[in-house]
């Protein structure tokens, strides 16, 4: 996959969750793409430490919610005004 040169055309905010031991896609290459994509659009990423490619959602889940659920309140769009 040629996702780090696409990286550089991401034009809304981006969180990169890479675990630190992964073995199929090795850490380097999600540091990579965080750099890759424009600095005004990288969120804070995720480095999971102790986990490989699979199963951070389910394997430390607590902190991948709280994770996701923290980039997403930072970027969603405001709600809209109530109506008359």
């Amino acid at each position: 996959f040629n996702n780090e040169k696409r990286a550089a055309s991401v034009r809304c905010p981006t969180l990169v969750i890479h675990g630190v031991d992964d073995e199929v896609v090795p850490f380097f290459h999600g540091q990579r793409l965080l750099a890759a994509v424009p600095e005004e659009y990288r969120a804070c990423p995720f480095w999971v430490e102790g986990m490989g490619h699979n199963h951070i959602e389910s394997r430390c889940r607590r902190r991948y919610v709280a994770v996701v659920a923290h980039f997403l309140q930072m970027t969603a769009p405001p709600p809209p005004a109530p109506g008359p």
